[in-house]
């Protein structure tokens, strides 16, 4: 009767399509497969028609159609969440069709439309994956920052469904309502049975689309909608989290990418970066910064800035009372600083301490000096002192800082300080193997290659034979050793003497003037003395710790 009313001339059958529109997409989930192909084809007739309209529209104006389009709209999104897939495919073609008819007429409705495509992404039939595809490519380029458009709404839909994808349960407030308030029965997607069993790991992965484009939608909102998505942050913050540490690489990236939105160019950047912190914390936190740590900040560096990060994560560590987690995290950040590409910057700039610290020979700049002319802009000495204050959680990482920065003279009174002011512990003998293989890798092949002019660097000279003489005689003592034994004995026997015109000059290395490249002429040199007492005193936290807990 539907089909054959609409071919009498003086009915519109358009008018009444919001009455039956809800009866005839049931009909698609009928048994009998007459009523699913007469549904589909009386279906196809009026969308057909609707079309139609489109193109003999004025294309300057917006479509005008005889029926209520928001109730239309509103039963189509409750069927593209059917459990037959036959009616939910139809819904959500519909809804495509809509989207690119329509367009910007519909951006009232557009978190009910976010709500049906996001969790058909992830849909295992492909037909339904790519009209999703097609329908969320349609969304993004509406009118977002419309007056019509809810962002709240839409902030909450995507929340919601990241949730769905980190496994969290949404809480009752969610629940009760997606949509504006004047909204009763809001339908909520119903993710297909397909993303509901299986492990954890398994449900993830089948959802991994779906994750992808709702962390794509918040990147979106947070350069649309900068403000509104801020207010909820503290309910989004965790939720990025989870997918940086539980989701597939692809997510991550994704998570890191709004994650530094978040933070550039606004104050959240040290409270986001201290929240991330904290999820290296614990069992599950020491195994994430394992597994995945060095793509996080290596990431978030690109991303921000590798200085940045690296002197906010360190100001962070100073002030930190959980010591054992202080040093895993300056390890850890000690290699990443030292073998990460994207840490480059902040290795070339840290390379300018050795042109301040080194005695004045009246030759050349040397090469590290000419590539921090190179457009290099951080400071040198704001960056070592930062770093060192942190990296005093290990004593690895301040001697390879100091290595690695040329400060060779200050990396001999910290070994002095290790091995006549504190009781070496069995975790600092691991750190100084540790540092042994660092010293052997690519990274330090500019340091070995000062060896072969001791007299010019004997401090670095004494600086290795220190940490020879505190090692135990095992691998790491005889590697080292023999990498020392080219060195001329004439030479070793007169390291002393060689260094003793820096001694001399040890006030002028300790207060010296920044070179023009890098910041003025105002004097500003590296308190070498303060940053001791720093090693000193945190050093001594370590080892009262661990002699307590030796006791116990």
């Amino acid at each position: 009767w539907i089909a054959v009313l609409d071919w009498v001339p003086d009915i519109d059958m358009l008018e009444h399509l919001p009455e039956f529109m809800e009866g005839l997409l049931s009909m698609l989930s009928d048994p009998n497969r007459d009523i699913r192909q007469q549904a589909d084809a009386a279906l196809g007739e009026f969308l057909g028609e609707i079309k139609h309209i489109q193109r003999t529209a004025d294309t300057e104006g917006e479509i005008v159609v005889p029926f209520d389009v928001e109730k239309v709209v509103w039963v189509l999104v409750e069927r593209a969440q059917h459990s037959d897939e036959f009616t939910q495919l139809t819904a959500l073609a519909w809804l495509h069709d809509f989207v690119g008819l329509f367009g910007n007429q519909l951006v009232a409705h557009f978190d009910h439309f976010l709500d049906a495509v996001l969790p058909c992404l992830s849909h295992p039939n492909q037909r339904m994956s790519q009209v999703a595809e097609g329908t969320n490519r349609t969304l993004l380029s509406l009118d977002t920052k419309a007056e019509t458009f809810d962002v709240v709404a839409t902030i909450r839909v995507i929340k919601r469904h990241l949730e769905v994808c980190t496994r969290r349960a949404p809480s009752e407030a969610e629940t009760s309502t997606t949509g504006r308030s004047h909204r009763s029965g809001t339908p909520h997607s119903d993710y297909s049975d397909h993303s509901q069993e299986g492990s954890p790991r398994e449900q993830q992965g089948s959802l991994e689309r779906t994750w992808l484009e709702a962390l794509r939608w918040l990147s979106v909102l947070l350069d649309r909608n900068k403000n509104e998505v801020l207010s909820v942050l503290d309910d989004l913050l965790p939720l990025l989290f989870e997918a940086t540490a539980d989701g597939s690489e692809e997510v991550v990236l994704k998570a890191l990418e709004v994650e530094a939105s978040i933070a550039k160019g606004t104050s959240e950047f040290q409270r986001l970066v201290a929240a991330l912190l904290d999820r290296f914390r614990g069992e599950r936190g020491s195994e994430l910064l394992r597994q995945r740590g060095s793509l996080v900040i290596r990431r978030l560096c690109a991303l921000l800035g590798a200085s940045k990060v690296f002197i906010t994560v360190s100001t962070l560590l100073v002030r930190e009372q959980d010591l054992p987690f202080a040093s895993t995290m300056v390890q850890a950040l000690n290699l990443i600083l030292l073998t990460a590409p994207e840490l480059k910057q902040p290795r070339d700039c840290l390379k300018g301490v050795y042109d301040l610290v080194r005695p004045s020979d009246g030759n050349s700049k040397s090469t590290s000096s000419e590539g921090h002319d190179q457009g290099q802009r951080d400071d040198p000495v704001e960056l070592f002192e930062s770093l060192y204050r942190s990296f005093s959680h290990s004593c690895c990482a301040v001697l390879s800082l100091c290595i690695h920065a040329g400060a060779y003279a200050h990396a001999c009174e910290v070994l002095d300080c290790l091995g006549t002011k504190l009781e070496v512990t069995s975790n600092q003998l691991l750190e100084l193997d540790r540092l042994v293989q660092l010293l052997e890798s690519p990274m330090f092949v500019g340091t070995r290659m000062r060896l072969l002019d001791p007299a010019k660097h004997p401090a670095l000279c004494k600086c290795l034979y220190g940490v020879l003489t505190l090692l135990p005689q095992a691998k790491a003592f005889q590697t080292l050793n023999g990498r020392l034994a080219s060195i001329p004995s004439d030479v070793l026997a007169r390291l002393n003497e060689l260094m003793h015109p820096a001694s001399a000059k040890k006030h002028r290395d300790r207060s010296l003037t920044r070179s023009k490249d890098t910041g003025g002429d105002r004097e500003s040199g590296i308190h070498f003395d303060r940053l001791l007492h720093v090693f000193l005193t945190c050093q001594q936290k370590h080892v009262k710790l661990h002699s307590t807990q030796a006791w116990e």
